[in-house]
């Protein structure tokens, strides 16, 4: 359906900041920082392939694989050569209930993946806006497993690279380009969001409702052009056999000074299997755009649940800011704040108060964890991202458009 193509992940980017103050960012190169990556990369991996239901996928929030990350939840994901048993398995996924579709880092991939092309034969490639930064790169074609699920054969992702020629000038006006995985925390994104193509029918033809986001690529240059729903890069769980009609992400509660590890889970359907019942979770159903209501100070404005975003994105002029120079944009109220907002679906589903926390982002962050419940900021919008903290203590549902749940009826909703 026509529909806003994405969403603020807000802090893919902003996460950074807090942490500059406690040293430099670590850097791929040869030797002991290298030999630390792949020490982090081979327990992430380690950590992930334990024993659990096909349909389970580790959720661990830390500092990722690059040390350089706060509230971010990671996963690995195993891709092929399309119609080969040549595989790999890539840690380090931050997994975004606020997008749609699989990114992966150049850096982190070492297969040979086919070019999705146009008619002609010239490449596809995307230039996606995440609020705080851009992926650029190429559209390919990959067999991608989800935890112990069959194998989706020839799915479309986007491998990022910032230096595949050419990129226009569209993607260089727009948020910063990710650069690479050591820059940003992590190897790729795993978007499993409400929808399932990344931009659904507004990038399927062309004019004034297309946002520039697919590009047709030749020796001469890039020029934005339209693609088609089925092969824009996509969300992965619908092209599941079965548990492919939304995820549930759970996170169990953490303390008020935060954790340096958390493990959770990303299960794969939602009212499919025993262990992703739906239960008494309040079903919130979204509009066309996956916004809810969000009523806060007397204001409604647009809500969504985002787990790629790393705090509570609103804003709220009472509340101290942070010094600049360590945490610009986020929340450090002199003391703990508990807040309120109310949530409130579409067609008549749930509208239910919601509370949440901020404390002072500074003092949580120089506690060396890297799991907060209580961390907010502001993105200058009237919008309510619902980042990572909402997700601690609770069992998250996506349901994803299109798709049917038991007990819930189509998506997209929300439900918790």
């Amino acid at each position: 359906m026509p529909r806003v193509p994405w969403k603020f992940a807000a802090a893919l980017m902003m996460a950074l900041a807090i942490l500059a103050a406690r040293g430099p960012l670590p850097v791929l190169a040869a030797g002991p920082a290298a030999a630390r990556v792949d020490a982090a990369q081979a327990s992430q991996l380690a950590a992930e392939e334990a024993p659990v239901a096909p349909n389970v996928m580790k959720a661990n929030v830390w500092a990722g694989i690059y040390g350089n990350y706060f509230n971010g939840p990671f996963t690995s994901v195993k891709i092929c050569q399309s119609g080969t048993t040549n595989c790999e398995r890539i840690s380090g996924i931050l997994i975004d209930t606020g997008s749609f579709g699989l990114r992966i880092f150049g850096q982190a991939n070492h297969l040979r993946l086919a070019t999705e092309t146009a008619p002609n034969g010239d490449r596809i490639a995307e230039c996606v806006p995440f609020g705080t930064l851009s992926t650029w790169g190429r559209v390919a074609y990959a067999d991608v497993k989800l935890g112990g699920e069959p194998k989706i054969a020839k799915l479309p992702i986007q491998m990022i690279n910032p230096n595949w020629p050419p990129m226009p000038a569209a993607c260089k006006g727009g948020p910063p380009v990710a650069q690479s995985a050591a820059q940003v925390g992590f190897n790729g994104i795993l978007g499993v969001g409400a929808f399932g193509a990344d931009c659904g029918g507004v990038c399927a033809a062309l004019g004034p409702q297309n946002p520039s986001m697919y590009f047709q690529c030749s020796a001469a240059g890039c020029k934005v052009t339209p693609v088609a729903d089925s092969e824009q890069v996509q969300n992965p769980v619908p092209r599941l056999p079965g548990d492919n009609d939304g995820v549930v992400l759970k996170m169990p509660a953490i303390p008020f000074l935060g954790a340096t590890w958390v493990s959770g889970k990303l299960v794969l359907g939602i009212n499919t299997r025993g262990n992703n019942k739906l239960g008494g979770a309040l079903v919130y159903k979204t509009d066309g755009a996956g916004n809810i209501a969000t009523t806060y100070n007397n204001a409604t404005m647009d809500g969504f649940i985002d787990s790629g975003s790393n705090a509570l994105f609103f804003d709220d002029r009472s509340i101290p800011r942070c010094d600049p120079a360590r945490a610009p944009g986020f929340y450090c109220p002199s003391s703990p704040s508990v807040l309120h907002a109310i949530n409130s679906g579409g067609l008549g589903s749930a509208s239910a108060i919601v509370t949440f926390n901020v404390a002072d982002a500074i003092s949580l962050a120089d506690t060396g964890n890297k799991a907060f419940y209580d961390i907010g900021g502001t993105f200058g919008g009237s919008f309510f991202d619902f980042g990572l903290p909402f997700f601690f203590g609770r069992n998250v549902y996506t349901g994803i458009d299109g798709q049917l749940t038991p007990g819930a009826g189509a998506g997209p909703f929300f439900a918790y």
